[in-house]
Parts: C-alpha cells; structure tokens; sequence
C-alpha cells in the first residue's frame, strides 16, 4: 500500500468519528449559540474543515478538554491531509 492510500484510508476513518466529537463539543461550548451562523459544521464537511474549525475554535472550546499535544497532532493530521489533498510526495 502505497503512502497515498494510507493516508486517504485514515482521513476516511477519522472523518465520522472527528465530525461527531466536533458537533458534541460545539453544541457544548455554545449551547444555542451553535444554531446560528458561526462555528456550525455544515452538512459532510471535509476533514480539512473539521481540523480547521478544532484548530481556530481551540482556545475557546477545546484547550479545556484536550491536551496541547493533541493540538499538535491535529496540525500535523492537516498538514498530511494537504499534502495528499495536492497529490505532493509523502514519505
């Protein structure tokens, strides 16, 4: 299995499971705030729109409940999904 596809297999794995935890987090951060426009995930939003609104809600919303390290590894699973995104060389 190639580089490409291991990655594409685990944003597909991540997407549903980050999609649930991000609307559980939102709807608890903003409670019915997170109807209006905002922070609101659309319908199927892509991984990278997932990862997006975690890193710019971080401060707000999620540094109360994950770890700094899992703000890095967030960065990096956006950097990754870039580069697969653009078809560049992943090693």
């Amino acid at each position: 299995m190639d580089h490409h596809h291991s990655v594409r297999t685990a944003l597909d794995l991540l997407k549903p499971r980050l999609e649930a935890y991000m609307h559980g987090r939102l709807k608890s951060c903003f409670g019915a705030l997170y109807l209006s426009p905002g922070p609101r995930l659309v319908c199927n939003p892509h991984t990278q729109a997932l990862l997006s609104i975690l890193l710019d809600y971080w401060q707000c919303c999620f540094s109360n409940v994950l770890r700094p390290s899992e703000r890095s590894i967030a960065h990096e699973l956006k950097a990754a999904r870039n580069l697969w995104a653009h078809e560049a060389e992943i090693t």
